[in-house]
């Protein structure tokens, strides 16, 4: 059995890496049960096998040998484990286990394979710990019938919902809760992929989820409250029409579609989208002056100068950017060459904080962030 120092040394150990490897994602679980699954897994990081093979969450090979990502480089052990087929009785039985080059890749392993199985979808931006685990369970993760019980005991016993907030928004700080904020953003195809079918087929290719830090390199914000609301209206408009899905190579489509119909959103019929592509056509239908969809829309790469253009102001302060508590709403967040998403609700500190440290430069600007 573990020892106390055992058992927090280890939580400290992956904590951090399960947080980073969540917030990384567009389709993410959530952070508190990846690591009471490794603690169950490895019994704390104390199975001498587990820990030489960095298996701490005990995924097996899997008779196809499936790559779910990069991570698993196609290492493995045999080992002896125990399965309840029945629901009553376990048995023993000998298989094959993933072993990874380090702790970090067996998360990421993890990750990848919670987000690339259709079977685990109810796991998936899932903010409930409980729901969460029990999809993953339902999912063929476990035969224990009480594996849900086991790994909810954890979470609740070491106040592992600590470690949430960074995909989740919401936060807690000298025991209160900090209001969830929203994001809406052009996602990932139903395949998984950067392309895919036209449409929404999953309701997550373009869509609306809670705040979120990538880290973020900046958040750009309107001069004029009209056009910042109509920002967020357009993306909003846009994650509730399922005509309109994700894909790359197909990115522009949904503003020929939009521009016919006037730059309203909830009125375009099959297209896709890109995230930084979404962000141009919702700037376009704010009625931003100048703002316009070029030949090819803007890119994460791109979008900092055309932003600056158009009057945004650009906030790289990163106290503003790593905390839910400052999201001003449809405030643009952009990490460059990567991903960037609209915020669709203002932060509680967002008033306070921004009039005392930021005011006086948006005042220049004439913000207005009534």
């Amino acid at each position: 059995m573990a020892t106390k120092k055992q058992v927090e040394d280890f939580i400290k150990r992956v904590a951090p890496i399960a947080q980073r490897k969540a917030s990384s994602r567009d389709k993410w679980s959530l952070p508190s049960v990846c690591i009471a699954q490794c603690c169950c897994e490895s019994a704390y990081g104390t199975s001498p096998k587990m820990i030489a093979a960095n298996a701490i969450l005990g995924i097996k090979v899997g008779k196809n040998k499936v790559h779910f990502g990069k991570a698993w480089k196609d290492k493995a052990y045999s080992t002896k484990t125990k399965e309840c087929y029945d629901g009553k009785t376990f048995v023993n039985i000998t298989d094959m286990f993933r072993a990874y080059d380090s702790i970090s890749d067996a998360i990421e392993d993890y990750y990848d394979m919670l987000a690339s199985c259709s079977r685990y979808n109810g796991c998936i931006n899932q903010p409930n710990p409980q729901i969460c685990i029990t999809a993953i369970k339902n999912g063929g993760y476990s035969t224990d019938p009480l594996y849900i019980n086991k790994i909810m005991s954890i979470v609740s016993k070491y106040n592992l919902t600590q470690y949430d907030s960074i995909v989740t928004g919401n936060k807690t700080q000298n025991g209160e809760d900090i209001m969830s904020v929203r994001i809406g953003h052009a996602s990932i195809s139903e395949k998984g992929t950067t392309n895919g079918a036209k449409g929404d087929q999953t309701g997550k290719e373009v869509c609306i989820r809670t705040w979120y830090s990538r880290p973020w390199d900046y958040m750009a914000v309107h001069p004029d409250a009209a056009v910042r609301e109509k920002h967020a209206e357009a993306v909003e408009a846009a994650c509730a029409n399922n005509n309109i899905g994700y894909g790359q190579n197909d990115r522009n489509t949904l503003n020929t579609l939009a521009k016919a119909v006037g730059y309203d959103l909830s009125k375009v019929g099959k297209c896709n989208c890109d995230c930084s592509s979404l962000q141009n056509v919702a700037a376009v239908a704010s009625g931003a002056p100048g703002a316009v969809y070029g030949s090819n829309g803007w890119t994460t790469a791109t979008m900092k100068t055309a932003l600056q253009k158009l009057g945004y102001k650009i906030i790289t302060d990163h106290t503003y950017l790593a905390s839910a508590a400052y999201c001003v709403r449809s405030a643009v967040y952009v990490k460059a060459s990567s991903h960037t998403v609209c915020g669709l609700d203002n932060g509680t500190s967002y008033k306070k904080r921004w009039k005392k440290q930021v005011l006086r430069h948006l005042e220049k600007m004439k913000v207005c962030l009534a």
